[in-house]
C-alpha cells in the first residue's frame, strides 16, 4: 500500500516544482528574497499562466502538443526572459549586456575558489527576514486545500459519467484534438492536462486533484484581492480566507462535489486579478500597451473557461468601473474594457468558425456553455434558507457600502476600488430577480460564494481601519501574534460549531473509488502503453482510450480461455498471428474484481456477483494450464489479478533492463 494518498501525488511535485525553479532563479539572478512578495509571485503567476494557455491552444492547433514540445517551450521562454527579449527596440543591446555580464561572471568564478563563489550564491537563499504577509497566505491558501481534502471519501463526482466525459476531452488533447463533435469550453480541461504533463502523473490522477489545486489558488487570491481592496495585510484577509476554507453552511455550494474541478471557481482565479488591475493599474508597472496585453490574456482565459462568468460576471463590473471610477485610472477602465471585447471576440470568432465546419449549431454552443446540466442546486448542509442567505448576503453587502461611505469622505482614492466591488456586488446579488432565461442559477450561486467572502474581507478591512484610528494601535508589533491566533481561533470554531463536517466528513464513503484511480494510475505510469489490457466494467472503456486495450467482462468470460489456447499454440508461429490477430493477446491482462460497503453506493464501480464467480472459473482454468495469475494489487474493496502471457515485456523497468 502507498504510504502517500494518491490525490497528493500532483499537489506536492507542483510545490517541488516550484521550488526548484525559485532555486534555480534565484541562483541565477542573486536578488534579495524580500523581492518575492506576494504581488510579485502572483502578476507572474497569471501572466505566465494564461499566456501558457494561449501557447498550447496555438500548439494543439498546429498538431504539435507534447510533453517535449511543452518543455522545450519552456526553456526558450526562460531565456528569452532572462535576456529581456520583450523590449524588441534594445534587444541587441540587452543580449550585448547579458553576454558580457555572463562572462565577467564566468571568468571570475574561474579565478576566485569556485567552492566560496557557489556558497555565495547558496547564501542568496538564505532566509534573513520572514515574509509573514506570504507565509500568512500560504497558510490560509493551505487551509482551503485541507478542508476541501477533508471530504475526499464524500466526493461523488470522481468516476461519474460526467467524469468520465470529461477525461475523454483531456486525452483527446493528448491527439491534439480541440474541436471535438460536442464543440464545448475546454479551457480548463486544458489546464488539467498541462498539469498531468509537467507533473508526470496520469491524466486520472490530474483529474482526481485538480480541484484541490484550483482551490489552493482560489485561496490565495482571495487573500491577495482582499489585502489590496480592504487595506489590511493580515485580519480581512485571513478572516476573509478561512471563511471560505470552513463555513460551508453559510455558502451556496455543492459539498458532495467539492473535488471536482469547477470552471468557474477557475476563472474567478483569472478574473480578479483582472479585477484588481482594472481598479489598481498602477499594480502594474508597466506601458499602457503591455497592460492592455496582460489584461487581455487574463480575459481570454476567462471566455474559454466559462462563458457564464464572461457574460453575465464581467459586463457588471466594467460598466459600474467605468462609471465609478476616477478620471486619472478611466483610461485604463478603457483599455481594460477593449481587451474585454478583443477576448470574448476572439472566443466566439474561434467557436464561431468551428461550428461551421463541424456542422453544428453556434446558438446551441452558446446555449449549453451558459446552462450546464451538469450543475445542480443541492444545499442541505445550509445553516440557514437560501433566500434568507440571500438576504444576508444583500444586508452585509449594504452594511459594507454604509461604513465604507466616510472613509471614502476623507481618502477617496485609498478606498473607491473597495467601494466599486461592493456596488458590484450588491447589483449581482440583484440579477436572479430578472429572471432571464439564459441565466444559470446554479452557476450564479457558486459565483456568489466567492464574491461574498471578498465582501466580508472587505466589511473587516474597513472595521479594522476604524479601530486602528480610534486607538492609535500598531499591529505591526503584534504581526506573528495576530495571524497566529486568527487562524487557530476562526479554525478551531468552524471545525467545533459546524456541523457539516460531523455530518458529512465523519461518514467513510468512497473507498474504491480511491483503490481503482490508485490502479489505474499505476497502469499508465509504470507500463508501456498499449502492451496490456485491463478487464473491467463498461466505464473502463472510457480510461482505457490512448493507454491500453481495454476487453469487458462479457467478453473476457465468452472468448478468452478459447483465445489463450490458440494463441499460446501459436504464439511462435508468425505468420498465423499475423493474419488472425483477433487471437493476439496483450503481453499482460489486469482483470478488476471489485466490491463495495453499505455505506458506498457506487453500483456502476461494483463487479456482480454472479460475474465475480465466473471470473474465479476462468482464472482456475487459466491456472491449471500453468498459465502465470498472481495478486497485483489487493484491498479490502478491490483485487486486480494479473495474468501474464509474455514475461517482462510490459513494465517500463522490466524493458529498460531487457535492452
Amino acid at each position: 500500500m502507498p504510504v502517500l494518498d494518491i490525490t497528493l501525488i500532483g499537489p506536492l511535485r507542483v510545490l517541488l516544482l516550484i521550488i526548484m525553479l525559485f532555486v534555480i532563479h534565484q541562483m541565477i539572478t542573486k536578488q534579495p528574497l524580500s523581492t518575492y512578495s506576494l504581488n510579485y509571485v502572483l502578476k507572474r503567476l497569471f501572466f505566465y499562466g494564461s499566456l501558457v494557455f494561449v501557447v498550447v491552444f496555438v500548439l494543439v492547433q498546429v498538431n504539435m502538443y507534447d510533453t517535449f514540445t511543452v518543455l522545450s517551450l519552456f526553456f526558450v521562454m526562460l531565456v528569452l526572459q532572462y535576456f529581456n527579449f520583450g523590449k524588441l527596440a534594445t534587444l541587441r543591446s540587452n543580449f550585448k549586456q547579458k553576454r558580457y555580464s555572463f562572462l565577467l561572471s564566468f571568468f571570475r568564478f574561474l579565478e576566485h575558489n569556485p567552492k566560496q563563489s557557489l556558497q555565495t550564491r547558496w547564501n542568496s537563499l538564505k532566509i534573513v527576514k520572514i515574509n509573514y504577509v506570504f507565509v500568512s497566505a500560504f497558510v490560509t491558501a493551505l487551509a482551503v486545500f485541507i478542508s476541501r481534502y477533508a471530504f475526499l471519501k464524500n466526493d461523488l463526482y470522481t468516476l461519474s459519467n460526467l467524469w468520465v466525459k470529461n477525461l475523454s476531452i483531456v486525452k483527446k488533447i493528448n491527439l491534439n484534438k480541440w474541436f471535438t463533435s460536442g464543440l464545448e469550453l475546454k479551457g480548463e480541461l486544458v489546464f488539467v492536462n498541462f498539469y498531468s504533463k509537467i507533473t508526470g502523473i496520469s491524466e486520472e490522477i490530474a483529474m482526481h486533484s485538480f480541484g484541490l489545486i484550483e482551490n489552493f489558488i482560489l485561496g490565495i487570491v482571495i487573500y491577495w484581492v482582499v489585502s489590496k481592496m480592504a487595506k489590511s495585510i493580515y485580519v480581512a484577509p485571513i478572516v476573509s480566507v478561512l471563511f471560505f476554507a470552513f463555513y460551508y453552511d453559510f455558502m451556496p455550494i455543492n459539498i458532495n462535489i467539492l473535488l471536482e474541478h469547477n470552471p468557474l471557481y477557475f476563472a474567478l482565479c483569472f478574473l480578479l486579478p483582472a479585477m484588481l488591475f482594472t481598479l489598481k493599474p498602477t499594480m502594474l508597472v508597466v506601458s499602457k500597451n503591455r497592460y492592455t496585453l496582460i489584461v487581455f490574456l487574463l480575459y481570454v482565459v476567462v471566455c474559454f473557461v466559462n462563458l457564464f462568468v464572461a457574460v453575465f460576471i464581467v459586463p457588471v463590473f466594467l460598466v459600474i468601473a467605468v462609471l465609478c471610477v476616477n478620471k486619472i485610472n478611466k483610461k485604463y477602465v478603457f483599455k481594460s474594457i477593449l481587451a474585454f471585447v478583443a477576448a470574448l471576440g476572439f472566443m466566439l470568432s474561434v467557436y464561431g468558425a468551428a461550428s461551421y465546419f463541424v456542422n453544428k449549431s453556434f446558438a446551441d454552443f452558446l446555449y449549453r456553455s451558459l446552462l450546464l446540466v451538469d450543475v445542480y442546486t443541492y444545499f442541505p448542509h445550509l445553516a440557514i434558507t437560501l433566500n434568507n442567505l440571500l438576504f444576508a448576503y444583500k444586508a452585509i453587502a449594504i452594511i459594507t457600502f454604509l461604513v465604507l461611505l466616510p472613509k471614502l469622505f476623507f481618502n477617496k482614492e485609498k478606498w473607491l476600488p473597495a467601494l466599486i466591488f461592493v456596488m458590484f456586488f450588491i447589483v449581482i446579488t440583484f440579477l436572479v430577480n430578472l429572471n432571464f432565461k439564459w441565466l444559470d442559477v446554479d452557476l450564479y450561486y457558486q459565483s456568489l460564494s466567492v464574491f461574498i467572502v471578498v465582501v466580508i474581507g472587505i466589511l473587516v478591512g474597513v472595521l479594522t481601519a476604524y479601530i486602528k484610528d480610534t486607538f492609535l494601535l500598531d499591529v505591526r508589533k503584534y504581526k506573528p501574534i495576530i495571524v497566529l491566533f486568527l487562524f487557530v481561533i476562526i479554525a478551531l470554531t468552524a471545525y467545533k460549531f459546524n456541523p457539516v463536517y460531523t455530518n458529512y466528513v465523519v461518514a467513510n464513503k468512497q473507498e474504491l473509488k480511491t483503490s481503482v484511480l490508485n490502479v489505474y494510475h499505476n497502469l499508465s505510469t509504470n507500463n508501456l502503453p498499449y502492451s496490456y489490457g485491463v478487464v473491467n466494467s463498461s466505464y473502463g472503456h472510457f480510461l482505457s482510450e490512448s493507454e491500453h486495450t481495454f476487453i469487458n467482462y462479457k467478453d473476457f468470460l465468452a472468448n478468452y480461455t478459447h483465445r489463450d489456447s490458440i494463441y499460446h499454440l501459436n504464439k511462435n508461429n508468425k505468420p498465423f498471428l499475423k493474419a488472425n490477430p483477433e487471437y493476439v493477446l496483450p503481453n499482460s491482462v489486469f482483470v478488476f474484481v471489485s466490491k463495495t460497503t453499505e455505506k458506498e453506493n457506487e453500483g456502476h464501480l461494483v463487479t456482480n456477483t454472479a460475474i465475480v464467480q465466473k471470473i474465479e472459473t476462468v482464472l482456475h482454468t487459466l491456472t491449471s494450464k500453468n498459465r502465470t495469475v498472481k495478486v497485483y494489487y489487493k484491498t479490502p474493496n478491490l483485487t486486480v489479478y494479473k495474468i501474464v502471457n509474455i514475461p517482462n515485456s510490459t513494465n517500463l523497468n522490466n524493458l529498460i533492463i531487457k535492452l
